[in-house]
């Protein structure tokens, strides 16, 4: 396991790997960074060629796997509640500053499960800016725009969401998963992404998906959304 802490240290020499367009996923609370294995075996990926990010709250970053395309980032605060979610976007900057500072890629895809969504939706309004590196795809599962309402009104981080929105990029296509059995997150609250991204990106889809494996837990071994996100993501293995 190697250790990495994001402030003073020199910047390494960047590595070639061949890897060009990484897919990075993101746990939702309380999931650690093994969150995704089973999704990664459904996709015919061995989660040991999976890099495993874990960032601390003081962004001291821990890893283990390699880089061969896919990277899970995970947060040893990983509660829920919004002000956790806004510190976890500053880790998720931590985080791929690590990642653009070792491996010479250009472009990314993004993948985030419940309120690993969430993460990367403030990471692009806040941060992502300072990086010059194109995101292609923002895949969001189960995620609770809106937190727990049920009733539609906006809570003040969807509100936020909504008045940061313009820094999203613009090319970014968004799939926005939503299982209408999940059970933890709301579907008005998982549909209140079509607030922030309908009008704002390149394109804008949405996917509900109904069955056993659609409750909150089971989505991300959903066979439908594992079909979906093996067709976007297409990283060559």
């Amino acid at each position: 396991m190697a250790f990495f802490k994001n402030l003073f240290v020199k910047t390494p020499k960047t590595i070639k790997t061949g890897v060009h367009c990484p897919a990075i996923f993101i746990p939702g609370s309380s999931a650690g960074k093994n969150r995704f294995d089973l999704t990664f075996k459904m996709m015919n990926i061995n989660p040991k060629n999976v890099l495993k990010l874990v960032v601390n709250s003081n962004k001291v970053i821990s890893t283990t796997g390699v880089f061969k395309g896919y990277v899970v980032i995970a947060f040893e605060n990983n509660r829920d509640g919004y002000e956790n979610i806004k510190e976890q976007a500053q880790l998720l900057d931590a985080a791929f500053a690590y990642l653009v500072s070792r491996f010479d890629f250009e472009e990314f895809n993004a993948v985030g499960h419940s309120n690993g969504g969430l993460n990367w939706t403030i990471f692009l309004e806040k941060y992502f800016g300072n990086y010059d590196k194109t995101i292609l795809n923002l895949v969001t599962i189960g995620t609770p725009f809106n937190l727990d309402r049920k009733d539609g009104k906006k809570t003040p981080m969807l509100i936020d969401l909504i008045r940061e929105k313009n820094s999203i990029p613009r090319n970014l296509k968004v799939h926005a998963i939503a299982g209408l059995d999940d059970g933890i997150v709301a579907n008005r609250s998982a549909w209140a992404s079509k607030d922030i991204f309908y009008k704002t990106v390149a394109d804008f889809t949405e996917l509900n998906v109904s069955g056993l494996t659609s409750y909150h837990s089971a989505l991300p071994q959903n066979q439908l959304i594992v079909d979906s996100l093996t067709s976007i993501l297409r990283i060559p293995q």
